[in-house]
C-alpha cells in the first residue's frame, strides 16, 4: 500500500476509534486490488475458549479451527462418505489404497505453515498422537480407533494402517482431523494445551491466519494469499460473538455483520428477508434438538438417576408431548419432527420407523402403573411423597430451544408433572452438559454426512463426549457396529432401522424438531455455498461484489 493510502487510512481509523470505541467495526468505500478485496464479518453464538482443533465441540470453534487448520481431503459436493468418490485433496494431492487395510497419502509439496515451515508427514503423525492422547479428550475419538498406526514413510508420505476393511476408511482418516505443527507443539505436554497461550495465537496451514483475539468480542483472521489452494475470497474475516440470538440478527439488520448462519424463528427469518441489503438463504442442516434425559445421578455418575433411570417414566414422558405442535409454534415452515437421532440430510433416515406416540392417556396410564399419582390433589403426581419434578437446563443462545422449553414445561404440568426451566449461559451450559451436571437439558446436536456420527454420539463409547445423557444399550451399540461394517447399503439401511427402533423405545430422550436452514446473508457477498453437514467449509472462497465494496477497519485492540 501506498504511503499516502496508508496515511488516508490511520486518520479513518482514528475518526472510528473516537466514534466508536469498543467496537470491530466501521465501514468505507474502497476499491479492489486485482478483484481481490473487502472484509466478512460472521457473528454467532458460543466463543471458542481456545482455537485448537482437538478441543473443539461446536460449531463456532470448528468453523475458526477449519480456517486455520486444513484436513488431508475433504467430502465432495454431494458429501458421499462411502469408498473414495468425490473427496477432494486438501493437504495431500492424492492417495491410493495399497492393499485393503493400508492408505498412503502423498502431501502437496507446497502446503505451508503460517510461519513459512513446509508442511510434512511428521506433522500428520503427530496429529494422529495428539487426538488419540488421553489428555486431549477429543470427543469424536471413536471415530478413530481404527487406525492402527499411521506413520511416515517419507517427508511427504503418510501411511494409515486400518485393523479392518469397511466402506469409510477414508472418511475416518481425513474427516476428523486437522493437521497439527508438530514443529510447534510437540514441546508442549498435552495436558497442558488447552490453556497454553499457543492456543489463543494458533499459527496454522490453512487459507487464513489469526491475527488477534479480543475476549469476550471478536476474532480476526487475514487470508494468505500466498496459499497453496489457492488465495482467498476475501482479505479478512471477524468472528464476532453474542450470546442473544435476537442481538445477532439486530447486528445483522444495523450492517454490522455480514452473515448469521441461523436466523432463529420464522418472525426474524420475516425481519431479516424484509431488509433491502439481505436476503435469506435456505439449506439443509443436519440438526436435530432433544430433551435429554440424564441416566446417571449428577450427584454421583456411578448411580443411575432417582428418576430417569425408570425406562418407564421416560417413555411415559415421551407420549405426553405433542412434537408436532411444538415444532409448529417454535419454526412454522422451517422445521419438522425428527424420527430418531437423525435427520432427512442423511441417507439412512428411515421411513418405517417405531416411534412413542403423542398419547396423554397411554400416558398416564404409564405414570399410574410405576406409582406416579397425585395423591394430595395439588395437579403434581407423586409417589411416596415426592412430587414428580425436575429441572430443564437451556442455554440462552438458541431462541427456539427456550421457546420450546416453555411449551414442553405447559405440556407436561396439563399431564401432572412440574418442570422447571433453567436458562444458563452458553458457555455455563456447555461446562454443566459436558459434565453430566443437570437432570435434563436441551440440547442440539449435528451430525456429519456419515451414518457413523449418529452412532458415535449415542453408543456406549460415547459416554463423556457427545453422548452427554450416559445412554448405554448393548444391542444398539452391536447394530451400530453391524451397519458401519457392511458396504451394502440396503443392509446398512435395515441395521440403522433397527438400531433406531431400539432407541426409541428406550426413550433416553425426546426427539422435538429438526430446523431446516436459513442463513441471513449481506447482499454484497458472492459465491456463498453452504453444505448441509458444515455450512462453513466453502466460506473461504466467499467474495465481496466489486459494485459494493464496504470494507471494514479494526480499531487496535485494548
Amino acid at each position: 500500500m501506498k504511503r499516502l493510502e496508508f496515511m488516508k487510512r490511520v486518520s479513518y481509523l482514528s475518526l472510528c476509534v473516537g466514534l466508536l470505541v469498543g467496537s470491530w467495526g466501521c465501514s468505507q468505500d474502497l476499491t479492489c486490488e486485482g478483484g481481490w478485496c473487502g472484509t466478512l464479518v460472521v457473528v454467532s453464538h458460543a466463543e471458542p475458549e481456545a482455537l485448537l482443533p482437538p478441543l473443539a465441540t461446536w460449531d463456532t470453534h470448528i468453523a475458526i479451527d477449519d480456517l486455520l487448520f486444513w484436513k488431508l481431503a475433504d467430502v465432495g459436493p454431494d458429501l458421499n462418505t462411502y469408498g473414495e468418490e468425490g473427496f477432494q485433496p486438501r493437504l495431500a494431492e492424492s492417495w491410493e489404497f495399497e492393499d485393503a487395510n493400508t492408505l498412503v497419502f502423498k502431501l502437496n509439496q507446497q502446503a505451508r505453515w503460517h510461519d513459512g515451515v513446509p508442511v510434512t508427514a511428521a506433522d500428520v503423525t503427530f496429529t494422529y498422537e495428539l487426538y488419540l492422547d488421553p489428555a486431549i479428550v477429543y470427543q469424536s475419538r471413536s471415530r478413530l480407533s481404527p487406525i492402527q498406526s499411521v506413520t511416515a514413510r517419507d517427508s511427504l508420505s503418510v501411511v494409515f494402517e486400518f485393523d479392518r476393511s469397511y466402506p469409510e476408511q477414508l472418511f475416518d482418516a481425513v474427516y476428523h482431523m486437522r493437521i497439527m505443527p508438530r514443529h510447534i507443539l510437540d514441546t508442549i505436554p498435552p495436558a497442558e494445551l488447552a490453556t497454553h497461550p499457543i492456543v489463543r495465537h494458533p499459527i496454522g496451514n490453512g487459507p487464513f491466519k489469526f491475527v488477534r483475539w479480543r475476549a469476550g468480542d471478536a476474532i480476526e483472521l487475514a487470508a494468505d494469499s500466498s496459499f497453496f489452494g489457492g488465495r482467498p475470497g476475501v482479505r479478512r474475516i471477524v468472528w464476532r460473538f453474542s450470546d442473544d440470538p435476537v442481538n445477532m440478527v439486530s447486528q445483522l439488520v444495523a450492517r454490522e455483520t455480514d452473515f448469521l448462519s441461523f436466523v432463529p424463528g420464522p418472525e426474524n427469518v420475516a425481519r431479516v428477508a424484509d431488509q433491502d441489503h439481505l436476503r435469506v438463504e435456505e439449506y439443509k442442516i443436519g440438526v436435530y434438538s432433544f430433551v435429554g434425559f440424564n441416566q446417571r445421578n449428577p450427584d454421583n455418575l456411578d448411580q443411575p438417576h432417582p428418576l430417569f433411570g425408570d425406562r418407564r417414566l421416560r417413555r411415559a414422558l415421551s407420549m405426553a408431548l405433542d412434537r408436532q405442535a411444538i415444532t409448529q409454534s417454535v419454526l412454522g415452515e422451517y422445521g419438522e419432527v425428527p424420527v430418531g437421532p437423525v435427520t432427512p440430510v442423511i441417507w439412512i433416515w428411515p421411513d418405517d420407523i417405531d416411534q412413542l406416540p403423542f398419547d396423554t392417556a397411554a400416558a398416564r396410564n404409564e405414570f399410574a402403573e410405576i406409582g406416579w399419582v397425585d395423591s394430595d390433589g395439588d395437579d403434581i403426581l407423586d409417589r411416596n411423597g415426592q412430587p414428580l419434578s425436575f429441572d430443564l437446563i437451556v442455554p440462552t443462545s438458541s431462541t427456539p430451544r427456550m421457546r420450546a422449553a416453555v411449551i414442553v414445561q405447559e405440556q407436561l404440568r396439563r399431564i401432572g408433572v412440574e418442570m422447571e426451566v433453567v436458562e444458563l449461559d452458553p458457555t455455563t451450559w456447555n461446562s454443566r452438559a459436558s459434565a453430566g451436571d443437570f437432570n435434563a437439558y436441551f440440547q442440539s446436536l449435528g451430525h456429519d454426512a456419515s451414518p457413523g456420527s449418529v452412532g458415535e454420539m449415542w453408543i456406549s463409547a460415547g459416554i463423556g463426549g457427545f453422548n452427554g445423557v450416559r445412554y448405554s444399550n448393548p444391542e444398539f451399540d452391536r447394530l451400530v457396529a453391524e451397519a458401519g461394517a457392511t458396504s451394502d447399503r440396503e443392509a446398512a439401511r435395515q441395521y440403522w432401522r433397527d438400531a433406531f427402533n431400539i432407541i426409541n423405545g428406550d426413550a433416553p430422550a425426546i426427539w422435538l424438531f429438526s430446523p431446516i436452514g436459513v442463513a441471513g446473508v449481506h447482499a454484497r457477498l458472492e459465491n456463498v455455498s453452504i453444505p448441509a453437514d458444515e455450512w462453513w467449509r466453502h466460506i473461504w472462497k466467499w467474495q465481496v461484489s466489486g459494485s459494493q465494496l464496504i470494507d471494514r477497519d479494526l480499531i487496535a485492540p485494548n
